[in-house]
């Protein structure tokens, strides 16, 4: 099992226009490519760091590399519309492999 995070953090001002993106535009065009993917997303507990900002977490979870990484190449064109927000939508992806003890 692999999972595909990415981190946004959004000003709290932004918060409506990102959620409408990905509402619209980001999950759509993902689920629409990998329909077997499972997707959820987390928002983060408020610390002293995040004051003024938000921060959520987009986790997919996928069964083979080959979906990890498509979600990969197709995720990061879609988050290259979010530089019309500029820094009041920061993010950042990591993959990750299940790793059983």
């Amino acid at each position: 099992m692999y999972l595909y995070n990415t981190t946004f953090v959004v000003d709290e001002a932004y918060t409506d226009r990102w959620a409408a993106w990905m509402r619209t535009t980001y999950l759509p065009n993902l689920h629409d490519i990998l329909p077997d993917a499972v997707n959820d997303i987390y928002e983060l507990e408020k610390t002293a760091q995040t004051e003024g900002s938000r921060t959520f977490s987009c986790q997919w979870r996928c069964r083979t590399l080959k979906e990890l990484n498509d979600l990969r190449t197709y995720g990061n064109s879609l988050i290259a519309q979010l530089g019309s927000m500029g820094e009041a939508c920061l993010h950042f992806s990591s993959m990750m492999k299940k790793y059983t003890l």
